[in-house]
């Protein structure tokens, strides 16, 4: 029997899924894409048919929070991840500062109901 320990089913960087109105966007190669889940090493782009479904060089991206925050990225297209969705992944990491900063913001806009 070969299972697997929950630690190896587990992502490698806590992942934000960005509600609707708060999703970012991703411009590279003169195309805008919408980020619907994003971590320090990469991001969920939402595309159409006509999106390639992986590029091999690294390509030069912009990210754009919704309050306006741009960050600097390499990206490289690994995967159709799921129909409409590509995988990209980021040559380095985010700076995990941007990305619990981000968190930090999400959660005072949608703040739990206990």
């Amino acid at each position: 029997m070969d299972s697997a320990s929950p630690i190896d089913q587990q992502r490698q960087y806590f992942r934000i899924v960005f509600p609707v109105a708060q999703r970012p966007r991703l411009d590279v190669d003169g195309r805008r894409f919408t980020v619907l889940e994003m971590s320090e090493g990469g991001a969920s782009l939402v595309v159409d048919a006509t999106t390639p479904p992986h590029w091999d060089a690294p390509r030069s991206a912009t990210i754009t929070l919704a309050d306006g925050t741009e960050i600097a990225a390499e990206t490289i297209a690994e995967r159709r991840a799921a129909p409409g969705v590509l995988a990209v992944r980021f040559v380095e990491l985010l700076p995990l500062s941007i990305i619990t900063a981000e968190q930090r913001r999400l959660a005072t806009l949608y703040p739990r109901i206990k």
